[in-house]
Formats: structure tokens, sequence, C-alpha cells
């Protein structure tokens, strides 16, 4: 994906060519070869409803946890979540789906968002006073972080292959991070994502999403 991660496309990983089915169901190949005998549920919801049930805490797939003074949240993307991402159009063509979800070269996603619980204050200078930590603290957001950012995935522990601080040059209680990771041997397999924090004295932050959960995504409507 253009905007996403330049770089997804020179990793050279396997495609994504396959989505999660709606409730219940299995994995409908995306290039029309039929992978799967298994019945697929044929649920199926236009961009603005997919992401909003996405979105949606109480469907498992964006997970929160609050420690001391910081909420971490982290929202689990699946490829078609992304596309909607990509291309905040109110309907998306088959073929687009289609090429856009190969483009994003065989990984899961998830974004990451740290915050302060009080909402107030710039989220970099939380518990710090000098310029030079200050520094430091932007460094190790952009550079150091993501060696400090897994996925335990069906019992296999995944690194972090692409990391993206989206830096706001203004005064935010919170800060964004755009996560990828390969994926795992089992699709359907619990995942916890975990964060080795150094920053903030939280110790190791853990998020857990349920295989069963992300079975269950319904699949994006196209046109």
């Amino acid at each position: 994906m253009r905007k996403l991660f330049p770089c997804i496309l020179s990793l050279g990983l396997l495609s994504c060519t396959q989505i999660f089915s709606g409730k219940g169901g299995n994995i409908e190949s995306l290039d029309g070869s039929g992978g799967s005998n298994s019945q697929v549920n044929n649920e199926k919801l236009p961009p603005a409803q997919y992401v909003k049930w996405v979105e949606d805490e109480q469907n498992g797939l964006k997970k929160s946890k609050t420690i001391d003074d910081i909420i971490y949240t982290a929202q689990y993307k699946p490829c078609q979540y992304v596309v909607c991402e990509e291309e905040k159009k109110m309907a998306i063509a088959d073929s687009t789906i289609k090429q856009e979800v190969s483009e994003l070269g065989g990984m899961q996603y998830m974004n990451l968002k740290i915050e302060l619980k009080n909402g107030s204050g710039e989220f970099l200078r939380y518990g710090i006073s000098t310029r030079e930590e200050y520094n430091e603290r932007v460094n190790y957001f952009s550079f150091g972080m993501q060696k400090d950012v897994q996925l335990v995935d069906a019992g296999d522990t995944l690194p972090c292959l692409l990391f993206h601080y989206e830096r706001l040059y203004s005064i935010a209680p919170y800060g964004t991070f755009l996560l990828a990771f390969p994926k795992g041997k089992n699709i359907d397999g619990d995942k916890t994502l975990i964060i080795f924090d150094h920053v903030f004295n939280t110790g190791i932050v853990k998020l857990f999403f349920k295989g069963s959960d992300l079975k269950n995504t319904p699949q994006l409507e196209a046109i």
C-alpha cells in the first residue's frame, strides 16, 4: 500500500490472498481458486459499516489495557480493513480490493495507541522535564521501539517487521504506531501483542485477541 508501508512490496513475502470470512465461516480465497472446500458465510458489509464493525470493541478486534496513568489500545486490522483505510470510499470495486489485499504482502497489521489516562498534556513529555530526555524519547519511539514489540501467534513469537511512529507535531496526549507482523502458522489462532515498555514504567504489556473473534470478521462488500 502506497501510504501505509511503502516498503511492503519489496519484502517478497507471501501474497495476502486470503481473507477472513463472516460469522463462524472459514477462509475464502480472493483469487477465485476456491482454496477452501468449507462453507463460507456470505455476510458482507459496505466499507463504512465494515470499519465500524472492526473498531467496535465488543467484536474483539480492538483491545485496551490501563496501567497506572497510561492506556494501551491495539486495533487488529484485517487486510480488507486496511483497504478501507486507504481508499476512504463509500463503495470499493472488487478488483481494487483484490489488488490491494494482494499488495499487503501476506502480513498482519495492527495500530497501537498509547495515551495518557487524564487526556491532557503532551504524551511525549509525560514524566520528564528536560529537552534531552524529550529528544531521547522521540528517537526511541521513532527508531528503537520496534525491537520491543512482538506478536505471539498460536504459540509462535513473531517480530515486528514494519513499524512507523505517527508523530504529531503538536501537544497531544497520545501517540499512534503502525505495526506489521508476519502471518503465523494458524490464521485462526489466538494472538497476543506484547510491548516491553521502557518509557512509562508499566512493565510488560499484553493485549490478547481470541482467534475465534478474528475468524468471525465479516467480509467487505464490493461493487
